[in-house]
């Protein structure tokens, strides 16, 4: 399953057959209405793609970033990727650079790709716990954030403070929230957000 993420350099389209996530406006799951070849058929065809197909798990962990700031990602493949650089302002990852080049030239006006020493986010998935590297790259006041389809998120020892919310579906963990639900894409997914203070 994937999801539809609207890409902000690109033309605002009016779909059938999209539905709006429940943790981000901009996030899109699609029915059985939905017509691929509308889509291709409303798109400018000198413009921008107007979405990403990104993995629920993927598009839910980029949308809980904070606006602006130097990013490390690492595990979102090229596009995921990409969709962060539509957030922040630098960002440094561990992608092919040839293909996360190619998907910059569908998505976005110019490259936002740096390299970059300290982070003021960090944004992994597919992993279980807080790498030590990157979190002593991290700056303090930054952010955190794991998503995991491996079990539970092991948090580091050094001082944090764990940023989250309600969601409609889904249970608390000590820090974070499991996600269960198949319907939604996000299942045997776990999210972790946190804040280091020191």
């Amino acid at each position: 399953m994937q999801v539809l993420v609207k890409n902000s350099f690109a033309q605002e389209m009016d779909l059938k057959g999209i539905h709006e996530s429940f943790w981000d406006p901009n996030v899109f799951y699609v029915d059985e209405t939905f017509s691929i070849s509308d889509l291709i058929r409303l798109s400018d065809p000198l413009g921008f793609s107007p979405f990403y197909f990104l993995d629920p798990r993927i598009a839910f962990l980029i949308s809980q970033l904070h606006k602006g700031g130097e990013l490390f990602a690492r595990g979102l493949g090229p596009v995921g990727t990409v969709a962060t650089m539509g957030a922040v302002q630098k960002v440094m990852h561990t992608e092919d650079p040839q293909k996360v080049s190619k998907v910059i030239e569908e998505y976005l006006p110019n490259s936002y790709v740096q390299n970059l020493s300290n982070y003021d986010q960090v944004i992994v998935f597919g992993e279980n716990k807080v790498d030590e590297t990157l979190w002593k790259k991290l700056r303090v006041g930054g952010f955190y954030l794991i998503g995991s389809i491996q079990g539970s998120i092991e948090h580091p020892k050094e001082a944090f403070e764990a940023f989250g919310k309600l969601w409609p579906i889904g249970i608390p963990t000590e820090f974070g929230w499991r996600f269960q639900d198949s319907l939604s894409g996000l299942n045997e997914f776990e999210f972790m957000k946190i804040k280091k203070l020191d």
